[in-house]
């Protein structure tokens, strides 16, 4: 009978043993270790299993990769009895031994086909069914990829689109390591700027360093599609191999940190760590440059430069890559990494995940426990691998203990939760958490650009926080706060079917439809302040055209260089043209006849609807990516706001000391308040309510 990979032995047809049998639970400072035998021919997978002491085991190589369908499985041997693996794991083995048998025959002098090749492999070393196992060999994980001599990355069985992307890795990627994208990416995209974009730019860069100059030109000239349309990198190919599903999930995230010697394998072919690492860094940079380049010459754009610039996949790839130098210069806290693997875009669709994933949700938090500089501290909170407890008890426990570290901040990592037990004051870190009103800098800790709603950072947090239990478990927490005004009303789009997406054919329109409702909501009768509550708010058009421009965007643009920071007056002459495009959907009334005056009195107003076409304003570009899963508000006091689509008229506005941004909060009975999400709110971002109010203890559920 002909035995294959797609189609694995049955085993009844060679042996009838028993299925196979932990013989023990192993103790806190023991790990198992499997022998992948050389086997014959086509015959059944063979491992032997033997326990080791941790200070006391032979050179092993560990496995990286995903489990794949749980219901998907194949057998195998272990010990000589029969135990079920999933089928990605039995085709990793599979292509082992085969290059193992393949090693033999081209150097039959070598031996290798006896000696013993020894793996750790978490879903067979470890016993699935004892928690109590499972939770401390979870916990020894980091120690286990430190200890491995080698570390294999399974991507999967290799095809045609992995074999092209795999030739390209290895040919541009050869490049990409010449020219120091592997140690120093930031550099790297620093020239090409400077080449592309700059005035004279490529001969200083030439004049500085000959050789670098010219390399650094001849591989983006290589790779850009500009001035030809052959030798173009493998878009797609590209894509499908950063998007098998290795790269997306968060415990190899730690795999890929601490091993000393990685090997990413995918079918027979095999790639080096630091190959897949230039080439992803160049890519960044390159996807980087190409994002400048669009709002430059968008109507040259090739049908590749925009392939370039709507197929996302660099993110998890480029993550994956660094963190072993991140781990090994500057470890990241727990809070840092949750940031880092937690958030994604909020159009799933377009763009794909941007987090990493887990099948068990609380693997989101026990697989980064291991590489959290800051685990020890973490665990003396509680915060340890714990399978017997429920996951929402487990993002409890964390969240309390981030809090009491200060990072207040966190909070707005709080959206939707699928789980009705997990309080609404705790993020649900199994899900993509979407785009929020600030970025992180590169330690995932700096958040940008600054707000400070609650006024100055409090020097101590201790006595910020009050928790309460249930039973002994944590339930919820009071904090300190400040109620200052309410939700009058939300803005209304009679075209928009859904807040998550953008319909093709308002591409143009939708930035002037949102801009001219939100200053609609400055017209709002009770759109008063307290202290004179017949006066309203705004006392000229400019005023509120001002105060709408900031609240279009959560007062935020885009610098030059790509980053974010405060728009203050930046956008205003943007949104002057945008009102100017936008005058039909202002219905009649003080608002259109007073924009009418408004824009005759301005001098010059050139760019036409074509214009825009081609030169895409940037307030109208953002405007398209920040009203996603969002929705603008006028409170009772007269701020205008900007918030989750889930937020409701009546809801609270509070701002919580230590935090940077306030929240909508909604009452619940009994004084106690539920969190819906956090909001930009115009006229209280820098401090504003702290100067003339007090903080007090405001109770979340």
């Amino acid at each position: 009978m002909e035995v294959s990979i797609t189609n694995p032995p049955l085993l009844g047809q060679y042996l009838h043993e028993a299925n196979f049998q932990y013989s023990d639970s192993i103790r806190d400072q023991h790990i198992r270790l499997l022998d992948l035998k050389f086997g014959h021919d086509d015959e059944i997978i063979s491992l032997g299993i033997e326990t080791y002491e941790v200070n006391d085991h032979p050179p092993y190589t560990a496995l990286s990769y995903t489990w794949g369908d749980a219901k998907d499985t194949a057998s195998l041997l272990c010990n000589g009895k029969t135990i079920a693996a999933t089928r990605n794991l039995y085709e990793a083995l599979w292509q082992f031994r085969e290059n193992r048998k393949r090693l033999a025959r081209l150097k039959p002098y070598t031996r290798s086909h006896s000696q013993t090749l020894l793996f750790w492999i978490d879903a067979i070393c470890i016993n699935q069914e004892n928690n109590r196992e499972k939770s401390f060999q979870v916990g020894l994980m980091r120690e286990i990829y430190e200890w491995a001599d080698h570390v294999f990355v399974w991507l999967g069985p290799a095809d045609k689109s992995s074999e092209v992307a795999i030739r390209c890795i290895n040919t541009v990627g050869s490049k990409a390591e010449s020219c120091g994208f592997e140690d120093a990416p930031e550099l790297g995209l620093k020239i090409w700027h400077e080449i592309e974009f700059v005035s004279g730019g490529y001969q200083r860069v030439v004049s500085a360093n000959p050789w670098y100059g010219k390399a650094m030109k001849s591989l983006f000239d290589s790779i850009s599609g500009r001035s030809s349309q052959s030798n173009l990198l493998p878009i797609t190919d590209l894509r499908n191999f950063f998007t098998r599903p290795w790269w997306t999930r968060i415990w190899v995230l730690q795999e890929a940190a601490l091993s000393r010697d990685t090997h990413f394998i995918c079918g027979a072919e095999r790639l080096s760590r630091t190959r897949c690492n230039a080439f992803i860094h160049m890519y960044a940079a390159f996807w980087k440059a190409n994002a400048t380049a669009f709002q430059r010459e968008q109507a040259h754009f090739t049908q590749y430069r925009l392939d370039i610039m709507r197929l996302l996949f660099h993110h998890p790839p480029t993550l994956m890559l660094t963190m072993p130098k991140i781990h090994r210069h500057n470890a990241f806290q727990l809070v840092a990494l949750l940031r880092a693997t937690c958030v994604g875009s909020i159009n799933l669709k377009q763009h794909g995940p941007h987090n990493l994933q887990a099948t068990r949700p609380e693997d989101k938090i026990f697989a980064l426990l291991g590489l959290a500089a800051d685990r020890d501290e973490l665990k003396r909170f509680g915060v340890v691998p714990n399978y017997d407890i429920p996951y929402e008890q487990t993002y409890t426990t964390t969240m309390v203990a981030l809090l009491r570290q200060g990072h207040i901040s966190l909070l707005s990592m709080c959206q939707p939760s699928q789980s009705p037990n997990l309080p609404s004051w705790v993020p649900d870190w199994s899900r993509s958490i979407t785009d929020m009103l600030q970025d992180v800098r590169n330690d995932h800790m700096t958040l940008y650009p600054e707000f400070s709603a609650s006024g100055p950072p409090p020097t101590n947090t201790k006595n910020s926080i009050k928790i309460i239990k249930e039973a002994g478990i944590i339930k919820h927490i009071s904090l300190h706060s400040i109620l200052f005004d309410e939700i009058h009303q939300i803005g209304h789009f009679p075209t928009r079917t859904t807040t998550t997406d953008v319909p093709f054919q308002e591409t143009y329109t939708w930035p002037s439809q949102w801009l001219l409702e939100i200053l609609r909501l400055t017209y709002c009768p009770t759109a008063t302040t307290t202290a004179t509550p017949n006066k309203p708010r705004y006392k000229r058009f400019h005023d509120r055209l001002s105060a709408a421009t900031r609240t279009a965007t959560g007062d935020v643009a885009r610098n030059t260089q790509g980053e974010f920071e405060r728009a203050g007056p930046t956008h205003l002459s943007d949104a002057i043209i945008l009102l100017h495009h936008g005058l039909q959907f202002l219905r009649p009334g003080r608002c259109k006849v007073e924009a009418r005056r408004f824009l005759s009195a301005q001098k010059t107003l050139t760019m036409t609807l074509a214009d825009r076409v081609r030169h895409e304003i940037p307030l109208a570009f953002q405007i398209t990516g920040r009203s996603l899963g969002r929705v603008p508000f006028v409170t009772r006091r007269g701020h205008l706001g900007l918030g989750s689509d889930e937020v409701r008229v009546r809801d609270a506005i509070a701002v919580v000391e230590g935090a940077q941004v306030p929240f909508v909060l909604r009452a619940v009975g009994g004084g106690r308040y539920s969190l819906v999400g956090e909001a930009y709110v115009d006229g209280v971002m820098d401090g504003e309510v702290v100067a003339s109010e007090g903080f007090g203890y405001v109770t979340l559920v």
